[in-house]
């Protein structure tokens, strides 16, 4: 039984780029988390968030360009021609929030599963993860200010 039986190569593109946010917010809550100020928390956190976002939009391009997204025979019910990759690149960069679980209901459009509900679930708990992280290292840092009285 090789790979291609188990997930069509197809799928692969989807299934790696919801496993990515979660992956990155578990590195997050026990790589960063165990960090002291010293090792510069906030720039670990912030390099992991961005490498995240920036490789599932490139994981979205990559899948919605092996669909067919946004070619010639892609169209609405108008006539007009749907995004393709490069404007789920860029959705997914400025909105990627909102633009990430889209793509995986848009992708079931194109004869894929339909991931949304995991891509929902993942982009909460990645937005959660990372956001309690840089308010925990601000309050630390505060803290540490506050101890060492250094006013900014």
């Amino acid at each position: 039984m090789n790979a291609e039986s188990v997930i069509p190569r197809h799928e692969t593109f989807g299934i790696i780029a919801l496993l990515l946010p979660l992956c990155s917010s578990l590195l997050a809550y026990f790589w960063v988390g165990s960090m002291n100020l010293l090792a510069d928390p906030a720039s670990k956190l912030s390099g992991l968030a961005i490498a995240t976002v920036l490789l599932t939009c490139c994981l979205m391009a990559i899948e919605a360009n092996e669909v067919g997204a946004g070619s010639q025979t892609d169209l609405t019910p108008k006539g007009k021609r749907r995004e393709g990759p490069v404007a789920w690149f860029l959705a997914g960069v400025l909105l990627w929030a909102i633009a990430f679980p889209y793509w995986m209901h848009r992708r079931s459009k194109y004869g894929l599963k339909n991931l949304c509900i995991g891509a929902i679930l993942v982009s909460i708990l990645f937005v959660c993860v990372f956001g309690v992280m840089s308010a925990a290292i601000e309050k630390t840092k505060s803290e540490v200010r506050s101890a060492l009285n250094i006013n900014e």
